[in-house]
């Protein structure tokens, strides 16, 4: 399909009929038609597409995503998440083999000067720009890795281990952040590109901007007990760790949760879930493990 032709005839139609349509507007009737028309080919059509033209394919991968915003938790919103899936598995495809357009669908936060203040602005650069590439590596190859090799982030902050003690009642200062194999997997499973939660984590790099959200985040609060971590008591029996949530919003809010372990002598915070939502949820009063 030739986009440009087809706004063109558009704009013209309705002018003849003395309605005068903008070129955007022109632009968004086209997509809904096209993806009314074509939401169920094949995805062998919707490769095709792609490479032939990949900036409308990012075009309509947008407009299935504007559209599943507006119709969350109906049985309409999994049909499009099924067509989301498709559109960017040949979007990073096409990418990837050279046969489409140079323009490519950008998974960083965009910067819009109308929404974002100077401040907003600032903090998305440098989320953006926070990517750990080890981290990719570690989260891409964690279902091959052995249980016992974890990926190591900062020790708690003085601020965090603050707030943990001001929360759980014990002193983190110092503590590792590790990141162990199965937690994600956990969280791809949950979260990533096929998540049977959501898909808010489908670009594994805004996993590896975990450790720019735990070094400057915004608050932190209590997150429940951990199924995954259990900590001994002082009357030396073992219970599931309590939690904590570092929240940063960054055009959304990104949550990072620690669970704490003292378990065997560690002294570690488990990042164990990490998932991005579009405005704070309630959360639960305060209270690793607590004494």
């Amino acid at each position: 399909m030739d986009l440009v032709a087809e706004i063109g005839a558009r704009i013209d139609l309705y002018a003849k009929n003395q309605v005068e349509l903008t070129e955007k507007a022109a632009e968004m009737e086209i997509i809904a038609d096209y993806v009314g028309d074509k939401l169920l080919s094949s995805e062998q059509e919707i490769v095709a597409l792609v490479r032939a033209d990949m900036n409308l394919g990012q075009k309509i991968l947008t407009f299935i995503e504007d559209v599943m915003t507006m119709i969350k938790g109906t049985a309409a919103e999994k049909h499009l998440m099924e067509a989301r899936r498709i559109y960017r598995k040949a979007l990073r495809e096409a990418e990837v083999s050279g046969t489409a357009l140079k323009a490519q669908p950008q998974y960083d936060v965009k910067i819009d000067p109308k929404a974002h203040g100077a401040e907003q602005q600032k903090i998305i650069g440098e989320y953006n720009a926070a990517v750990d590439e080890n981290l990719v590596k570690f989260v891409k190859n964690a279902a091959e890795l052995p249980p016992k090799i974890k990926y190591e982030l900062k020790p708690v902050s003085n601020r965090a281990a603050g707030d943990i003690q001001a929360l759980l009642g014990i002193d983190a200062k110092g503590f590792r952040t590790v990141i162990e194999p199965r937690a994600a997997v956990h969280i791809l499973n949950r979260h990533g590109e096929e998540g049977n939660a959501d898909q808010s984590l489908s670009d594994v790099n805004d996993i590896a901007r975990m450790q720019y959200v735990i070094d400057h985040y915004d608050g932190m609060v209590y997150g429940g007990k951990s199924k995954a971590h259990k900590v001994m008591g002082e009357d030396g029996k073992n219970r599931l760790a309590d939690t904590v949530i570092y929240y940063k919003k960054i055009n959304g809010t990104y949550y990072v949760v620690g669970g704490g372990s003292r378990h065997k002598g560690e002294n570690c915070q488990y990042c164990n879930r990490i998932y991005i939502k579009k405005r704070r949820s309630t959360v639960r009063q305060c209270g690793f493990p607590r004494r």
